[in-house]
């Protein structure tokens, strides 16, 4: 079996007779055109040619060539042609792909803070990502933060309202009074026999502190409208805590806060209008570890209709 190599796979060529071999030649020359620039040689249009993430028909290839293809080990639908037939490596099929571009009429720049894939899809995130409550104190960046945000604001919302915005508190002093004030509120709104009351010896202990120690605190805002925005808002929370935990940090809702936050002395001190209402309260930063996974009972089909 004689071959004929090019840049872009190695291909068996049947034996022919000279006359049908030259008339074969003579109509490949007029197909591709004449081999001119980088891209000289490349069969890409042929529909025998193996397209990037392809195993199996770089495999197919590879039978009966004199040099045989190296898989890259580890990478799937990945292939390198041998040493001293080619350079050209096929780009690898990889299963993060970039965040589609949103459509419209109207051109928008895109942000400079979109979260870019750091080596965990959706899936994983959704399976991975646990409640953290031990931080080593150490504060995210403005820059993650900003990260954060825009990966929150890609949630849907109603009638596309999109009612958030969001308060950062990192000062420990304002931490402290808040996580007071929340445990203070907390017990008084707890009745005998309540669930959480088994919570209660914790939240009268002075030195607890609500928000594990992490030293950012951010509270989603809903601002008023013709539909609630409580709801989307907390979409926006669950966005930015999957992107937090593909960015390495940790984070942890706090329902405690949110009386404190809605209390309109905070209200004041922190900015927030007094018509607007915070429906999420996370703490986010660097973990001391990652929670071990905990088991999901499975989910409850009350009707398929």
């Amino acid at each position: 079996m004689k071959t004929v190599r090019t840049t872009a796979a190695i291909q068996p060529v049947p034996r022919t007779s000279p006359k049908r071999k030259s008339a074969t030649e003579k109509s490949k020359a007029k197909t591709a055109g004449p081999a001119t620039g980088p891209m000289a040689g490349s069969t890409r249009g042929s529909p025998s040619v193996a397209e990037p993430g392809s195993t199996g028909n770089a495999r197919s290839h590879a039978r009966g060539a004199s040099n045989k293809i190296d898989m890259t080990p580890g990478v799937a639908g990945t292939s390198s042609i041998g040493v001293g037939e080619s350079n050209a490596v096929a780009k690898p099929a990889s299963s993060l792909r970039d965040p589609p571009k949103a459509t419209s009429k109207v051109a928008t720049p895109p942000s400079r803070h979109a979260v870019a894939a750091a080596g965990v899809d959706v899936l994983h995130a959704i399976y991975e990502r646990r409640a953290v409550r031990e931080y080593t104190g150490v504060k995210p960046s403005k820059e993650l933060l900003k990260r954060l945000f825009d990966a929150a604001v890609q949630a849907p919302s109603a009638m596309d309202l999109q009612p958030w915005s969001f308060v950062v508190v990192q000062d420990a002093a304002l931490l402290k009074r808040l996580s007071d004030q929340a445990k203070k509120l907390s017990l008084a709104r707890m009745p005998s026999g309540h669930g959480l009351s088994l919570y209660r010896r914790e939240l009268e202990d002075p030195k607890t502190d609500i928000f594990h120690g992490s030293g950012t605190l951010v509270a989603i805002v809903a601002k008023p409208g013709p539909w609630p925005g409580v709801e989307d808002c907390c979409l926006a929370g669950q966005n930015f805590m999957l992107a937090a935990h593909a960015l390495g940090l940790g984070t942890c809702p706090i329902g405690y806060a949110r009386d404190a936050l809605n209390d309109l002395s905070f209200k004041r001190e922190l900015g927030i209008p007094t018509d607007h209402s915070v429906a999420m309260a996370i703490v986010v930063g660097h973990k001391k570890d990652q929670p071990s996974p905990t088991i999901r009972h499975e989910a409850r089909i009350l009707g398929w209709h």
